[in-house]
C-alpha cells in the first residue's frame, strides 16, 4: 500500500457517519473509543502528509562529497574489496576529498567513481 492508498483509507474511517458496523451500544467499541479512532485516523494523515521523501541514495558526486565535509557515508571502495562507513573530509594541501575509515585508514578520491564511489547511506538500507 503506498502513502497515498494509506492516507485515503484513514480518511474514510476519519469521516464515516456511522460506525454501527463496529460496535453495539455498551459495547468495547463505544463512542469514545471512536472518537479516539478519528483522532488517532486524523494525526496518522497529518504525520504521512508531512512526511518527505529522503534523497534518492545515487553515488554521490564530488561536489555532493564536497559539502559532506566532516559527515559520514557509505563507502565501495573496490580497490580493497571493502564497504563501510568513512568520514568526507577534503584534504586542502592535496586538494582532494578523502574517507576516513574506522581503523584509520583512508581512501583517496583520485580514481572517484572509478574504484572507490560514496552513497548517502548503505544502497540495500531502506529510508525510514
Amino acid at each position: 500500500m503506498t502513502i497515498e492508498e494509506t492516507i485515503s483509507a484513514l480518511d474514510i474511517v476519519e469521516h464515516m457517519e456511522s460506525f454501527s458496523v463496529l460496535y453495539e451500544p455498551g459495547g468495547p467499541m463505544n463512542q469514545t473509543t471512536v472518537g479516539k479512532l478519528k483522532e488517532a485516523c486524523r494525526m496518522a494523515i497529518s504525520i504521512l502528509r508531512a512526511r518527505t521523501d529522503p534523497p534518492p541514495n545515487d553515488p554521490l558526486t564530488l561536489e555532493q562529497l564536497r559539502e559532506r565535509d566532516g559527515e559520514p557515508v557509505w563507502v565501495e571502495a573496490r580497490v580493497a574489496l571493502k564497504t563501510e562507513w568513512c568520514i568526507v573530509k577534503y584534504d586542502h594541501q592535496m586538494k582532494r576529498i578523502r574517507f576516513w575509515s574506522a581503523d584509520g585508514g583512508w581512501y583517496d578520491s583520485y580514481d572517484y567513481g572509478g574504484r572507490i564511489i560514496a552513497y548517502r547511506r548503505r544502497p540495500e538500507e531502506e529510508p525510514i
